[in-house]
């Protein structure tokens, strides 16, 4: 009887015990703010895995975290008058970082910051970039402004060694006044087959789908409102099928107006105008899984767990950028703001 009452104990011991492990999962997402290493505003966010990460901004700063906690400077000094837009790193040691505005400059490392060199620069002043990406062979494009009324296009077969310039073509003509938007770099993003770029500015808001010899595959108009200063900013994809686009106003940041759309396993995309995200959104990024995506902007940021249908807001701290890694990521702003994302 002695020993039954031994068991019996310890059954409940370790029913509470497995109870409250189940009350203590995180659930809920907050942005832990981190001191501050630089005053540079930081647009360029690229995660490698779950604690390194590369980010990149005015006065060719870049700063790399490779322990998950902690960021250090390993900024570029001949790119002290440059503002790098975006950032792309492939581990600890290699990454390649673009400029934007006045030319185009392309950096490249391979000893985790501690030395630069020019992989490509065109220093003609009305050359504007807006972001690059690459897949994990090694394909990398890079999207610019229009030259002659056609997107200004850049790849590299190289993980970023070297760079040459699309033919002119095969680069797809653009609408009066349509670009891309630097507000993050990432409005592209480049896959194991196709190449897949947002646009704004313009009379509408279009998602080019081209293969990796320039064919257009797929050519979409999102309903997202476009026209000066508008339409859409950023977007991300968990598998290649299924799609986030978000932006709206940067003129007016707090107007929630037309600033999302998603397209599911390839169907039609779909304006979100209910539980949107709270403003004008210049980044979202979503897990490889596809659990949850996080949008970021100037009035705030947002978190979705499916597929950008509904969002609810995680905080009013603006954010240029943010990237995620699994349950980890970075957002990053204005004079050298950073945060992580935790969960409670």
């Amino acid at each position: 009887m002695k020993h039954a009452w031994h068991l019996l104990l310890l059954l409940l011991l370790t029913g509470c015990g497995t109870e409250q492990q189940q009350i203590s999962i995180p659930t809920e997402p907050e942005w832990a703010p981190l001191e501050r290493i630089t005053s540079a505003h930081l647009r360029g966010m690229h995660c490698i895995s779950d604690s390194m990460a590369w980010a990149s901004g005015t006065q060719g700063t870049v700063l790399l975290c490779i322990d998950g906690l902690h960021w250090s400077e390993v900024s570029i000094p001949m790119a002290k008058n440059q503002d790098l837009r975006d950032i792309h790193g492939f581990d600890r040691n290699n990454a390649v970082a673009i400029s934007a505005g006045n030319g185009v400059s392309i950096y490249r490392t391979g000893d985790g910051g501690k030395s630069w060199r020019i992989a490509y620069e065109d220093t003609h002043r009305v050359v504007f970039f807006d972001g690059l990406d690459f897949n994990a062979s090694g394909f990398g494009v890079a999207y610019g402004d229009p030259m002659d009324g056609k997107m200004a296009l850049l790849m590299s077969q190289d993980f970023g060694a070297t760079w040459k310039a699309v033919e002119d073509s095969l680069r797809p003509e653009l609408d009066s006044n349509e670009a891309g938007y630097a507000a993050s770099g990432t409005g592209i993003i480049v896959t194991d087959s196709t190449v897949i770029i947002a646009t704004g500015g313009g009379p509408k808001s279009r998602m080019f789908v081209f293969d990796h010899v320039w064919n257009l595959l797929e050519e979409h108009l999102i309903p997202i409102e476009s026209g000066a200063g508008s339409g859409i900013f950023s977007i991300c994809s968990q598998n290649g099928k299924s799609f986030i686009a978000v932006g709206g106003s940067y003129i007016d940041s707090a107007n929630t107006t037309s600033n999302c759309a998603v397209a599911i396993d390839g169907e039609a995309w779909l304006p979100i105008t209910v539980q949107n995200p709270g403003g004008y959104r210049s980044c979202v990024s979503i897990t490889a899984n596809g659990e949850h995506a996080v949008a970021v902007g100037r009035s705030g940021s947002d978190l979705t767990r499916d597929g950008g249908l509904t969002w609810k807001s995680i905080g009013k701290e603006g954010y240029f950028t943010c990237d995620l890694f699994g349950m980890n990521g970075w957002a990053a702003g204005r004079n050298g703001k950073m945060a992580r994302l935790v969960w409670k």
